[in-house]
């Protein structure tokens, strides 16, 4: 979920009938210079299983790809950053997945491990390289990808 901050930089979570443990995780933070979060209907930019953004054919270990999604998502040349759901599927094995900008170094973590017979989703905030683009990588294991775009900044 996007939520906006207190004044104090606090949200509230609320959880109704049965008690239970909760995890909240930040993937994002805006400044207040970076521009308004403009939320848009899921546009999905790529599908490795039907060549949608990208050559068909499951992400590979070793074989990192280079993904237009300013073109793939139609977005404004002034945007700088994007939220998108990524979603795996089709795994053979347990494995990982890392998305980063175009032009930089990988991060040393993944954005979503794999799970065979499992299909897993992400929330990402993830930063545009040059041209709108950004670098995807499989690890361990060959896996489907998904990306739907649902927000950027410009």
């Amino acid at each position: 979920a996007l939520v906006e901050l207190d004044d104090q930089g606090r949200i509230d979570v609320t959880v109704q009938g049965a008690s239970t443990h909760l995890r909240v995780d930040v993937v994002a933070a805006l400044e207040p210079t970076a521009g308004p979060l403009t939320v848009i209907a899921p546009r999905r930019a790529l599908d490795t299983r039907r060549g949608l953004g990208t050559p068909p054919g499951p992400l590979r270990p070793g074989a990192p790809r280079t993904v237009d999604l300013a073109t793939a998502a139609a977005l404004p040349p002034t945007a700088t950053a994007v939220l998108v759901n990524l979603t795996v599927t089709d795994a053979v094995a347990p494995g990982r997945v890392t998305l980063w900008r175009w032009g930089i170094s990988p991060p040393g973590v993944p954005t979503l491990s794999t799970m065979p017979g499992r299909t897993r989703a992400n929330l990402v905030w993830l930063p545009l390289g040059p041209g709108g683009r950004i670098r995807m990588a499989a690890s361990v294991a060959a896996t489907e990808v998904l990306l739907d775009v649902v927000g950027y900044v410009s």
